[in-house]
């Protein structure tokens, strides 16, 4: 999944450079079809997403709450930013003792879409969206959990991912949308599995809490 990290980051980065340019600029997109255009326009969303989280030595599916707030910088390309509430269980020290924890970490990153329509779409109030998009945040982890030379401590927990999103608005305002993505989605990306044998604990691989696809599904609403 480096592969996709580093993806994700050169996309995103290239997504934004153009922010400070693109009222002067015409693009590509624009001049293969100029009436079907995001150009200046605002969209913000509100989606749900499960996660595969790490609940003692089994895995669970913990809830992913966002909101994101896009802007379309030309024709088929928007950049935008995120941030939501993700639920999970972590281990917390207590007096040299690790304590099951139940909590709340709060989630952000950034983001950029490319949209396809405006490449063929002739209808300017088309309804429908199909965009690329690419997204690389992470979360704070709100207390200590264990550390080992192999499994550093830290509060910061990469979230990246490329995918595929569709979308329908009622009205042309109000709309519906699902995305999926192939990426970094859970905030224990590497830790021990263990299981008993003989009444002895025995380490058997070092992947009991990836997530490498999300499936999210939300509300949206645009502003031109």
């Amino acid at each position: 999944m480096k592969t996709v990290k580093q993806i994700c980051i050169v996309v995103v980065l290239i997504g934004i450079l153009p922010l400070s340019i693109h009222a002067q600029n015409n693009t590509e997109c624009e001049i293969l079809n100029p009436k079907y255009s995001i150009k200046s326009r605002w969209n913000i969303k509100a989606s749900y997403s499960i996660y595969n989280q790490p609940a003692s030595l089994n895995i669970s599916e913990k809830s992913n709450i966002r909101l994101e707030l896009n802007y379309g910088l030309n024709s088929c390309l928007e950049a935008g930013i995120y941030g939501g509430i993700q639920s999970y269980f972590g281990r917390k020290i207590v007096a040299e003792i690790f304590e099951g924890k139940t909590g709340i970490a709060p989630t952000f990153g950034v983001q950029v879409n490319f949209h396809l329509l405006p490449l063929f779409a002739h209808n300017p109030n088309s309804r429908w969206e199909l965009y690329l998009t690419a997204k690389y945040g992470g979360c704070f982890l709100p207390h200590k959990e264990w550390e080992s030379p192999s499994n550093p401590y830290s509060k910061y927990r990469h979230e990246y991912g490329l995918g595929l999103g569709i979308g329908y608005y009622i009205k042309n305002i109000i709309g519906i949308f699902v995305e999926g993505s192939i990426g970094q989605f859970a905030l224990f990306p590497s830790m021990l599995k263990v299981i008993v044998i003989d009444y002895q604990y025995t380490k058997i691989t070092t992947s009991a809490a990836e997530s490498n696809f999300s499936f999210r599904i939300g509300i949206a609403a645009k502003i031109k």
